[in-house]
């Protein structure tokens, strides 16, 4: 397994113990001290069907703390959506309460996983995260890719976007009040290549657009051949959007405590090095904050120091809540 592979393999490490249990209505006080499952209070959780490509998602979904604004909750969308709803949703209130952030609408998009067989739901999970967050890649790179990501299908990301806008969009419009004016997408790792992807393909589709340690070496950087193509509607726009790339300080040195089965630390250490995370990072920010525009246009960097690729996703989420609603 290729630390490629790996990284297609993150956001799920908690998936058997997190947002997959979050009831559809919050739990009834228990009448017996006898154990139950945990949920977390006022989320919901449902099952979408996309249109565009057929596939079923698990959609969690917390409302914030105060009453909705007149124009509508802000919606801060989070992918991985099994792994890290929890940690989003309780940053987001965090950060509320504090007087931070404006009260936003945390929607995790998931997968329905069954807690029967952890081991195969979270590998199923992984392969079709793959498939989602992955753009088509020319056909003289796809067999090398194929080989990074272990044979699980890639390039679905344009149809992940359709269930998004197409579905899942109306859907929250209809369930609660929104302002689709005001939307977030963050994603990790392969997410935030996702992130990237459609920042560069739908700029307008969200006001803010968080990558945290996105995967910019996939398929050779295929994400940046849109990058010009973006320049050039930036220049022209009147609604621009704001950027936040992230990542950890240690995610181009610092192997993770268990390694995939079959891969050395050198094998390992190779890959990371030749991924260039922090790095690619670096100077996509630095190219972006570069890029003219109108007045409200944002590319901003944030690096967390003592951080690694699985590690920094919990500070990645709180700078992205607060980068797009801030008081």
């Amino acid at each position: 397994m290729s630390a490629f592979r790996f990284i297609g393999l993150t956001g799920l490490l908690a998936t058997a113990l997190c947002a997959a249990s979050a009831s559809a209505e919050t739990a009834a006080p228990a009448k017996t001290a006898a154990p139950s499952e945990v949920a977390i209070p006022f989320s919901r959780q449902w099952d979408l069907t996309s249109t565009a490509n057929g596939a079923i998602y698990r959609i969690f979904v917390s409302e914030p703390v105060e009453p909705a604004p007149p124009g509508g909750y802000p919606i801060f969308y989070v992918l991985d959506g099994n792994g890290y709803f929890g940690s989003a949703t309780e940053s987001e209130r965090l950060q509320e309460l504090g007087g931070q952030i404006r009260g936003a609408l945390i929607v995790g998009i998931g997968y329905p996983f069954c807690t029967c067989d952890p081991e195969a739901g979270m590998k199923a999970i992984a392969t079709r995260r793959v498939t989602d967050f992955t753009p088509v890649a020319p056909p003289d790179k796809q067999a090398k890719i194929a080989r990074q990501m272990g044979g699980a299908p890639t390039g679905g990301a344009d149809a992940f976007y359709r269930f998004i806008e197409e579905d899942l969009q109306p859907r929250l419009a209809a369930t609660y009040s929104v302002n689709k004016n005001d939307r977030a997408l963050f994603g990790h790792s392969l997410g935030g290549l996702f992130v990237l992807d459609t920042l560069f393909k739908h700029p307008g589709a969200f006001r803010s657009y968080i990558a945290a340690s996105p995967v910019i070496s996939w398929g050779d950087g295929e994400v940046l051949r849109r990058q010009p193509a973006f320049a050039q509607w930036l220049a022209q726009s009147s609604d621009p959007p704001r950027i936040l790339i992230t990542a950890g300080a240690l995610e181009q040195t610092v192997l993770p405590i268990s390694l995939p089965p079959g891969v050395s630390q050198d094998e390992y250490a190779r890959s990371i090095a030749e991924m260039k995370m922090v790095t690619n990072v670096r100077r996509l920010s630095k190219d972006l904050a570069r890029l003219r525009s109108v007045s409200g246009y944002s590319a901003g960097l944030r690096i967390f120091e003592n951080e690694t690729h699985t590690g920094v996703v919990p500070a990645a989420i709180s700078a992205g809540l607060s980068f797009a609603f801030s008081r």
